[in-house]
């Protein structure tokens, strides 16, 4: 017999397999499947393309969120949440109302724009396409200054340096006044957020900056130099079990802070802080006096939830306090 013929793999439906399938020769999705796939997009009948890059499209009238979604196999958009309005986008662009046909342009600062029972308000966008003669103004987004009447309005735009406006293709040349769009809903105004949670360092029980925190390595660091992702040395909460843990989250503020003696070891921090002493867990303000103001810092340490502090251990979490 001849020797085989290897004609490639030319379906890759299944998308990237998992590590556990890559011996997996006996399964169907071995032969429609890819170990890594950077930068594509795969296509519904098997092949896949290159990604396309990205281009600016569209400023955002202020803070918003984007989120995918997809309709179907040949819809999928891109959903941009601002306070009180959704804004779709697909295919390289915004998703925009009816495009209709433009009749004149001035040159003039500010332009004005003329299309037949446009309907527009004060402050709706506008985006000129298909212009001939005045080709700067396509595909550019405008903001509606001011309504001259049912055919004419004027845009934030200065054009008088732009070529002379010839004409318009495509788009509906309007014969009359369309009807009317359903009232916009009510948009409630903002909620003001809830403040922040305290967090870190047993929410506002905490030890001063200045403070030696033992680290993984066996040094000290003073409390306000640590860093989140540095390790520390300490005991978990539950199990005392030694070991080095991760600092997940830092803050520092100023609050009131009590000293306090265990054992001869002194210990400065906010009248609530914790620290194992006897046998249980013990704060700060049943064993010290009022000591001022200082900048304290707010620790919290994974999984361990605690870390020591001068010698004593530390918890980073704060008690159950009427």
């Amino acid at each position: 017999m001849g020797a085989g013929v290897n004609l490639g793999q030319v379906n890759f439906s299944k998308g990237v397999l998992s590590k556990d399938l890559h011996a997996r020769v006996d399964i169907a999705s071995y032969s429609a499947g890819l170990k890594q796939g950077v930068n594509i997009v795969l296509v519904k009948r098997g092949g896949f393309q290159n990604r396309q890059g990205t281009r600016f499209v569209y400023k955002l009238p202020g803070p918003g969120r984007l989120f995918p979604f997809t309709f179907s196999l040949d819809q999928p958009y891109a959903l941009a949440f601002t306070q009180g309005a959704m804004r779709p986008a697909a295919f390289g662009g915004m998703v925009l109302e009816e495009h209709l046909q433009i009749t004149a342009i001035t040159n003039a600062n500010p332009a004005q724009v003329t299309i037949p029972f446009h309907a527009y308000n004060v402050g709706d966008q506008f985006i000129a396409r298909d212009v001939e003669g005045m080709v700067q103004i396509n595909e550019r987004v405008v903001s509606i200054l001011s309504v001259v009447d049912e055919h004419n309005f004027t845009i934030d735009l200065d054009t008088t340096s732009y070529g002379v406006f010839t004409g318009s293709g495509g788009g509906t040349l309007r014969t009359e006044d369309p009807a009317a769009p359903p009232p916009d809903p009510p948009v409630p105004p903002p909620v003001t957020p809830p403040p922040p949670p305290t967090t870190g360092g047993g929410g506002s029980y905490c030890v001063t900056v200045d403070t030696p925190i033992l680290m993984a390595d066996g040094s000290q660091k003073p409390a306000g130099d640590i860093a989140v992702g540095d390790m520390v040395r300490t005991r978990h909460e539950e199990t005392m079990v030694l070991g080095s843990f991760r600092v997940a989250a830092f803050e520092t503020v100023e609050a009131d802070v009590w000293l306090a003696d265990f054992g001869g070891r002194k210990l400065r921090g906010t009248a609530y802080h914790r620290v194992w002493w006897q046998g249980a867990w013990r704060v700060l303000s049943a064993f010290g006096v009022e000591d001022g103001r200082a900048r304290v810092v707010l620790l919290t340490v994974e999984r361990a939830r605690t870390y020591i502090s001068n010698g004593l251990l530390s918890h980073n979490i704060k008690p159950n306090i009427p």
